[in-house]
C-alpha cells in the first residue's frame, strides 16, 4: 500500500480515491470487511438519511472506528455539529440529548432515549436507512463545523468544549510532521477509545487523513494486542493500561516504530516497562480537551522535562501557573491553564502540578476537594487531605484522614478493613471507582507547616514512609 499525502479531514471525501479505502480498515477476526469496499456509499447514505431526518445535532457513540467514522464525515458534509457524550451512561445522554438531536450508535439499549436514533452495526444496517443515494460530497470551510467533546472540568458536571474542525486539523498536520513514517504496511493499534479528543486525533483522524492502517476496535487487554503487533506499528495508549504491563520480554526483539501516552501522568517504571516490552519508550503527550496538545517527552531518566509543540509559546505566570498562546487555539490570545511549571528555557519545563488540585487518576478527572469535602461530610470524619500518591506502575489518590468520635469507635468496632470498605462505599456514590483513594492514613491531626498550609511534600511523606503502615 502505498501512503498518501496527508489530506484534511474536509477534503478526504472529495480528494481521497474511492477505491483505497478498502486499505485503511484491518479487521482482525470476522468483522465486517464489507465496510472496505463500500464505504463511500456508506457515508453517503448517512449523509442522506441525516439531511432526511432534519436532525439539528448527532450524537455519536460507536465502537467500531470505521461506523463511527461514517457518521462523523456524513455529519461534517451536511453541516450539523457533532457531539461526542463523554460516556454512554443513560442518565448523562438523557439530560444531554434534545428532541431534535440524532444519536448514531451500536447499542440497541440506548434506542429510547432519542426519537431519531440510528443503530448501525454493519453496513446491511444501511438498507433499513434508505435507497442508495448519489455520491455528491462538496467541499467545505472546516472553521463553520464544530465538534464538541466534554470534560469534567472543577467537578463531576460534564462540562462542553467546542472545536471547530479546523484546530482539529491543524493538530493532525502537527502530528505528521512530528511522528509520520514512510514506512508502508504500518498499523495504528489503540487501548483508548475515540471519542475523546486524544483518541479521535491519533487513533483515527490522523491515521485516516495520511492513509495509514488502523484497527477499528479498541483493545481491552495485552493478550489480545501483542499476538498481532510488528515493528512498523504504532501504540495509541494511556497510563492505565501501560501501567499494567505484562512482565514480559519484547517478542522477537519487538521495538514498535511509536507508542503514545496521554490521559494522565506515566511513572517512569512505567515507561521502563513499556520499553522492555514493546522495544521503544512511549512517547507522553500533555495537553487538554480545551488546549490540545501543549507538550512531550519521553523519560529516559527520572526528571525528563517536557518540549513545547511547534507552535506553542510557553509563559509562566504568578505563582509558577502556564500561560500559553497556541496555534490549536481558535485565536492568538493568552490562554490560562492550571498547571504550575519550572521553565527551564523557552522550550523545555518540568511540570509542578495542578494549581486547581484537579488531578487525572488512570485517565479520569477528579477535584481533590471534592473528594475531601465528602469525606467531611459524613459523620465519620472531622477532617482529610486528599492527594496523588505515585506508585511503580501508577498513580493513585491517598487519604489523610482524622476521625469524629463516631468514627474512631466504629473503627475499634469493625476493624480497619471492614471501616475502609464502608468509606469506599460511601464514596462510590458520589465518584466512579477509579478515583476512590486506594491508600489511607489514620491521624490524630492533619500536618501542616507554620503558616497553617498543608504542603505536598509534608502530606506525601505519610505515604512514602515505613513508619507509616498502608491502610
Amino acid at each position: 500500500m502505498a501512503i498518501h499525502s496527508l489530506i484534511p479531514v474536509h477534503k478526504l471525501l472529495t480528494e481521497r480515491d474511492v477505491a483505497t479505502w478498502s486499505n485503511y480498515w484491518q479487521p482482525l477476526n470476522d468483522e465486517d470487511c464489507t465496510v472496505t469496499s463500500q464505504y463511500c456509499q456508506a457515508v453517503a447514505t448517512v449523509m442522506a438519511r441525516f439531511h432526511h431526518d432534519k436532525i439539528k445535532r448527532i450524537f455519536l457513540i460507536h465502537k467500531d472506528r470505521a461506523l463511527f467514522l461514517a457518521g462523523f464525515l456524513a455529519a461534517l458534509q451536511v453541516g450539523i455539529p457533532v457531539i461526542l457524550p463523554p460516556s454512554d451512561a443513560p442518565g448523562l445522554l438523557k439530560d444531554l440529548i434534545q428532541p431534535e438531536d440524532g444519536l448514531l450508535t451500536d447499542q440497541v439499549e440506548l434506542l429510547p432515549l432519542c426519537s431519531t436514533t440510528y443503530v448501525l452495526n454493519s453496513l446491511a444496517d444501511l438498507n433499513n436507512f434508505s435507497e442508495s443515494p448519489s455520491l455528491l460530497f462538496t467541499d467545505f470551510d472546516p472553521l463553520e463545523r464544530s465538534i464538541t467533546f466534554y470534560t469534567s472540568g472543577s467537578t463531576n458536571t460534564p462540562k462542553a468544549i467546542s472545536k471547530t474542525l479546523r484546530q482539529l486539523e491543524t493538530e493532525i498536520a502537527a502530528l505528521e510532521k512530528k511522528w509520520g513514517t514512510v514506512v508502508l504496511e504500518c498499523q495504528f493499534f489503540s487501548t483508548v477509545p475515540h471519542h475523546h479528543i486524544y483518541g479521535l486525533l491519533f487513533s483515527l483522524l490522523w491515521p485516516v487523513c495520511k492513509g495509514y492502517r488502523l484497527q477499528r476496535q479498541t483493545f481491552r487487554c495485552w493478550e489480545e494486542i501483542v499476538p498481532h503487533i510488528k515493528a512498523s506499528d504504532y501504540l495509541i495508549s494511556s497510563p492505565s493500561h501501560l501501567g499494567r504491563m505484562p512482565d514480559f520480554e519484547s517478542k522477537d526483539n519487538l521495538r514498535l516504530q511509536y507508542a503514545f501516552s496521554s490521559g494522565g501522568a506515566l511513572s517512569f517504571d512505567a515507561a521502563q516497562a513499556t520499553k522492555k516490552a514493546l522495544g521503544v519508550l512511549p512517547w507522553e503527550i500533555l495537553g487538554s480537551t480545551e488546549t490540545g496538545g501543549i507538550a512531550y517527552r519521553q523519560q529516559h531518566h527520572p526528571a525528563q522535562s517536557w518540549t513545547r509543540f511547534e507552535g506553542i509559546k510557553l509563559i509562566k505566570g504568578e505563582n509558577e501557573q502556564l500561560y500559553l498562546q497556541s496555534s490549536y487555539l481558535p485565536d492568538n490570545s493568552i490562554y490560562e491553564t492550571q498547571d504550575r511549571i519550572e521553565m527551564l528555557d523557552e522550550d523545555h519545563f518540568h511540570l509542578l502540578g495542578r494549581a486547581d488540585r484537579i488531578v487525572k487518576i488512570e485517565g479520569k478527572r477528579v477535584c481533590l476537594s471534592d473528594i475531601e469535602q465528602k469525606l467531611v461530610a459524613s459523620d465519620l470524619i472531622q477532617q482529610a487531605a486528599v492527594i496523588p500518591v505515585d506508585t511503580p506502575r501508577r498513580q493513585q489518590l491517598g487519604a489523610i484522614v482524622v476521625l469524629s468520635p463516631a468514627g474512631q469507635q466504629q473503627l475499634l468496632a469493625q476493624g480497619k478493613t471492614y471501616f475502609l470498605r464502608e468509606l469506599r462505599t460511601y464514596l462510590r456514590d458520589y465518584f466512579e471507582a477509579v478515583v476512590i483513594p486506594r491508600r489511607w492514613r489514620f491521624m490524630d491531626v492533619i500536618p501542616s507547616n507554620n503558616q497553617g498550609k498543608r504542603p505536598y511534600h509534608l502530606l506525601q511523606a505519610y505515604f512514602n514512609s515505613k513508619e507509616h503502615k498502608q491502610c
